[in-house]
């Protein structure tokens, strides 16, 4: 699995909140809900996730963007409760608590890269292209 994020400041405007979340904010935390997922095929996927699995995460949005280390799943899927949430850039009217259309899982950070592993070099690789 492959999981992202954006390592630099930016400030939503809606909110006025940064979102910038490198790989170094999981040190702080036991668990971090990865939620204000609003892709279907990354939705499926977080589906698809079971407690355990490790993923590569992945710094977007920066100059040189690349994965970073390893987080672990540690809670799967549930609703990802920023959809019931009008003040929320993720929120969805179409969305109930009986019939969720968005869902997150828990992660926690399990080890850094020394040497990030570059989108340039990932796509030179014929098997990871």
């Amino acid at each position: 699995w492959l999981i992202k994020s954006e390592p630099l400041s930016r400030i939503d405007p809606k909110t006025g909140k940064d979102v910038a979340f490198p790989l170094s904010s999981l040190l702080k935390l036991d668990k971090e809900a990865w939620d204000g997922v609003r892709n279907f095929e990354a939705r499926n996927n977080m589906l698809n996730m079971a407690k355990g699995d490790i993923c590569l995460f992945y710094h977007s949005n920066c100059p040189t963007p690349g994965i970073v280390g390893l987080v672990e799943v540690v809670c799967e899927a549930h609703a990802d409760l920023l959809q019931f949430d009008p003040k929320s850039n993720y929120f969805d009217s179409k969305s109930t608590i009986d019939n969720p259309k968005w869902w997150c899982i828990d992660v926690s950070f399990k080890r850094r890269f020394r040497h990030k592993v570059s989108l340039e070099k990932i796509k030179s690789n014929a098997k990871l292209s």
